[in-house]
């Protein structure tokens, strides 16, 4: 209920556009982000999405002030995410912390879209069906009655990262594909299903994805810094339990996956 309801504010609007810009690696100056803000809340609103934002513009205008330590528009009127402070964590503190602990050059990386990422999550609702169908066809054309059993399977492995509730799954998905065939995500043939033509929608849909081996992958491959989160990994983890993917056990004490 509290999903269904969620206000879609302009921080969620502007974190989207900017994390698509930073996921694409292309900067867009003031003006473009108008225009892309205007095609998400279209996107939202379609997918069920309240968002109440007539003069964004002005809104744009206001949240870069107010969240000016996290986002900027540079000096060419490009939008910019801010990073972090160099600083380096004394060894005190690091004797208490959970985990890895990450280099200060990662976390001056990490650490901005992180906090970025939290402003894209509450949105993450109405985008993840779609996208979870989308990522699925992406791989080969598929029948309905597969692609469905497919699309139960990962949403019932990602249950603790996207909540849902079960009873509401099966018009969930028939309404994510509807929305995903009439907008040319996929394509249907009959009752089979593949890869469709709208690039910009596709994008935005796949963007929708041990430490210390994530903190490597994060500096030498560009992958996604919310990877880092222990909440995510463990998230992740019990998903691959429940889908029987993967198996605990306890070992001296100690509970492994």
């Amino acid at each position: 209920m509290q999903q269904e309801n969620t206000v879609v504010t302009i921080s969620n609007l502007l974190s989207i556009v900017l994390m698509g810009s930073l996921y694409k690696n292309k900067l867009l100056d003031f003006e473009e982000v108008l225009v892309e803000m205007g095609w998400v809340i279209k996107v939202l609103r379609t997918l069920g999405a309240s968002v109440f934002e007539n003069d964004v513009r002005s809104s744009v205008e206001r949240v870069l002030v107010v969240h000016r330590s996290m986002v900027t528009l540079d000096k060419d009127k490009k939008l910019r995410l801010v990073s972090s402070a160099l600083r380096e964590v004394d060894s005190g503190v690091q004797m208490n912390m959970k985990g890895h602990i990450l280099k200060a050059q990662t976390m001056v990386s990490a650490v901005p879209i992180v906090q970025l990422q939290l402003y894209v999550n509450p949105v993450l609702h109405y985008l993840v069906p779609p996208a979870i169908l989308y990522l699925i066809v992406r791989r080969g054309s598929i029948e309905k009655g597969e692609l469905q059993s497919t699309y139960k399977d990962i949403r019932r492995m990602l249950s603790n990262e996207f909540y849902h509730l079960q009873e509401n799954e099966d018009r969930t998905f028939n309404k994510a594909l509807e929305y995903c065939t009439q907008n040319q995500v996929v394509v249907a043939s009959g009752t089979t299903f593949s890869d469709g033509t709208d690039q910009r929608l596709q994008d935005l849909l796949q963007w929708a994805r041990a430490v210390k081996r994530v903190q490597e992958l994060v500096e030498e491959r560009g992958l996604h810094p919310y990877c880092l989160s222990l909440e995510a990994a463990g998230n992740c983890l019990q998903g691959l339990v429940m889908a029987g993917a993967a198996a605990r056990r306890k070992i001296c004490g100690r509970t492994d996956n």
